[in-house]
């Protein structure tokens, strides 16, 4: 049984190793300095670096594919009903039932001393801030597979954790933001992508320039773009400026051009990633969902 330092050290852990693994999220919002707060994480980016291959029936299994599937933010918020219904009970019934001097039980002293714990985490990943790592390159040159980044959870409103619900309004997306969602065709997987049109906007795609409302959003060339991997090899960078705020993009010259001509419907954005020839965005599964 875990008392005294042990379970302090023990409560401590759980905080550094469950708040520092991304969960199925949220609509989050990042100005474009988000840039500026990812990290190198390629060596091991806290939490994340989970490469354990557990063999079962001669089936190995890796663990980062079992953490796609778990919503543990419905996990943290059962541990957070269980351990803290049993800390009030305590409190209110069985506490005044033991003698003076007599230490509660095994599960009581566990649940005493990690629902403050569980409650913190759960409300900083919920209501304050979230790790989120990049998936993709498919916002190079602005953020790089395996970049680490915070991403504010109060921008756009505060939501229940699991249900989505927003209970507290506080803003709304803008042209420019780069923002983590619910990928709409399957809300298990969380994209990151940058806002280019509103509710109503019309947005147009052509000749790999974009406009808005009619309106070409203004590029400068920066040159070619240096990089070791062979898929940007002909990619050329640029200088966007959406909604005065400043980014970088990649445009691949030799890639189709597939323009396309689109009218934002209410509640939804309209979302690109910087590396305009290769992300998977709002081009082909449609408009993100205000709700996601």
């Amino acid at each position: 049984r875990l008392v005294g330092s042990e379970m302090c050290i023990s409560a401590s852990f759980v905080f550094i190793r469950f708040f520092c693994i991304p969960t199925k999220l949220v609509v989050a919002r990042a100005t474009h300095e988000v840039g500026t707060l990812g990290i190198d994480a390629r060596k091991c980016a806290p939490g994340n670096c989970i490469a354990i291959n557990i063999q079962i029936a001669i089936k190995r299994v890796h663990v980062s594919q079992l953490l796609r599937v778990i919503d543990f933010a419905a996990i943290w918020l059962i541990l957070a009903a269980v351990t803290g219904a049993i800390y009030l009970l305590d409190v209110l019934l069985w506490a005044r039932s033991r003698g003076p001097g007599t230490k509660p039980s095994g599960p009581i002293e566990i649940s005493r001393s990690f629902f403050p714990v569980i409650l913190i985490v759960l409300v900083l990943r919920s209501f304050i801030a979230e790790p989120f790592r990049i998936p993709s390159g498919s916002m190079i040159p602005t953020l790089h597979i395996g970049d680490f980044i915070l991403v504010n959870k109060f921008s756009y409103g505060l939501r229940l954790p699991v249900f989505h619900t927003e209970v507290i309004p506080l803003g709304l997306p803008e042209r420019g933001d780069v923002v983590v969602f619910r990928y709409p065709e399957d809300p298990s997987k969380d994209f990151i992508k940058r806002i280019v049109g509103l509710p109503g906007d019309v947005i147009e795609y052509r000749g790999k320039v974009l406009s808005v409302n009619g309106e070409a959003v203004e590029i400068e060339p920066v040159g070619l773009y240096q990089s070791a991997d062979p898929r940007h090899r002909y990619a050329t960078e640029y200088q966007e400026t959406l909604n005065s705020v400043e980014h970088g993009i990649l445009v691949n010259p030799r890639a189709p051009a597939k323009d396309f001509r689109y009218t934002v419907p209410d509640g939804h954005y309209f979302a690109m990633g910087d590396n305009r020839d290769g992300s998977d965005d709002s081009r082909r599964w449609g408009p993100v969902p205000e709700r996601n």
